[in-house]
């Protein structure tokens, strides 16, 4: 899985934003990648793991440290970054 649209995809599928169409989009790459599949499932276990805490969200000392740290790695501004855009999609 080597294209970024697929992360877009388990991330929406993950929160629930995805239609149908995009949940079967997402299951069929996922049978024909190993790889995607395991990253799946182990975003899937974390947001459990989340969910599991009772969080409805985000504490704002951890969206700091995230951004912060994000920014750090990030490299210099206008460079491509197609994971980026799983955060820019958190509330």
């Amino acid at each position: 899985m080597k294209n970024a649209g697929y992360e877009r995809l388990m991330v929406d599928v993950l929160d629930g934003a995805a239609d149908a169409e995009m949940v079967v989009r997402l299951a069929a790459a996922l049978a024909n990648d190993p790889e995607a599949r395991a990253q799946f499932e182990n975003a899937r276990a974390g947001a459990r793991a989340l969910e599991d805490l009772g969080l409805d969200e985000m504490p704002e000392d951890l969206r700091r440290q995230i951004h912060r740290a994000v920014r750090e790695a990030s490299g210099p501004r206008g460079a491509r970054r197609p994971w980026l855009m799983s955060f820019r999609a958190m509330p």
